[in-house]
């Protein structure tokens, strides 16, 4: 396994804030270990990682900034930005320095304040038997989703699940949009201690100091049977708190 600093030839999303390109990764044990000593390093913000198909989310990142306007320089000071970031005095419309990461930031926070964990229920994403094994499977074997490589991003604010404006994601009509991602990782920050350390072109990660105890898996298990449209499913709600009640990670899938 090897780290290096991201550069612009690596990746296809622009780099606002420090980032890492580490490659050859076999073992889902040795993410983890990056990410915690990462965590260490930049004490002051919040690290995340890429998880499944980094080029596929990649593609998605690109289209849902876009869609969203999360680049939009609208109404903010660019009077500190970097001169690198104009073009003949003109900022061109587009973010392309860390200096520019405010704007990406602040814009969604704004877009972000009133979408709440019922709206990433509204999504309406099912879950059947065949996807209830595959998420069962994912989180006995985290390192099935991963790529051999990751982009591992210092990201520089304070709350894990806003850490997603980094790398935003969740484009298609179908899937959770990256507001209803923020959503659903500030819930699960705020009642069971889950900080966000992850997401791919499908899945979200998620980490805590311990397993939790029955009495918070059924609870999760419980607003994950709403997520997923299965409320009224018996078996899949115990299948899920088997799930949540087993490991310090969770994993889960936030497309169709």
């Amino acid at each position: 396994m090897e780290i290096a600093t991201l550069t612009q030839a690596d990746t296809r999303n622009e780099i606002l804030c420090e980032a890492f390109l580490v490659t050859g990764l076999e073992t889902f044990e040795q993410l983890l270990a990056v990410h915690e000593y990462y965590s260490r390093k930049f004490p002051d913000r919040s690290v995340l990682v890429s998880l499944d198909d980094f080029a596929q989310a990649s593609y998605t990142c690109t289209h849902a900034i876009m869609a969203h306007g999360l680049d939009d320089t609208d109404g903010h000071d660019l009077s500190q930005v970097d001169p690198a970031a104009f073009e003949d005095g003109e900022h061109p419309g587009f973010l392309s320095t860390p200096s520019e990461f405010f704007i990406r930031r602040d814009n969604f926070i704004a877009k972000s304040a009133s979408v709440r964990f019922d709206d990433a229920c509204d999504r309406g994403i099912g879950m059947n038997d065949e996807d209830l094994a595959e998420l069962e499977s994912v989180n006995a074997t985290p390192g099935l989703i991963l790529d051999d490589r990751a982009v591992m991003w210092a990201v520089p604010v304070d709350d894990p699940s806003l850490a997603l404006c980094a790398f935003p994601n969740g484009y298609f009509t179908s899937d959770l949009n990256p507001f209803e991602n923020h959503a659903l990782a500030a819930l699960l920050h705020r009642r069971f201690g889950y900080r966000l350390f992850g997401i791919g072109a499908s899945w979200l990660g998620f980490r805590r100091e311990a397993p939790l105890d029955s009495e918070h898996a059924d609870q999760l298990a419980h607003a994950l049977a709403r997520l997923y449209s299965v409320e009224d499913d018996g078996a899949a709600i115990g299948k899920l708190r088997e799930i949540a009640g087993r490991h310090a990670w969770l994993f889960l899938r936030y497309t169709e």
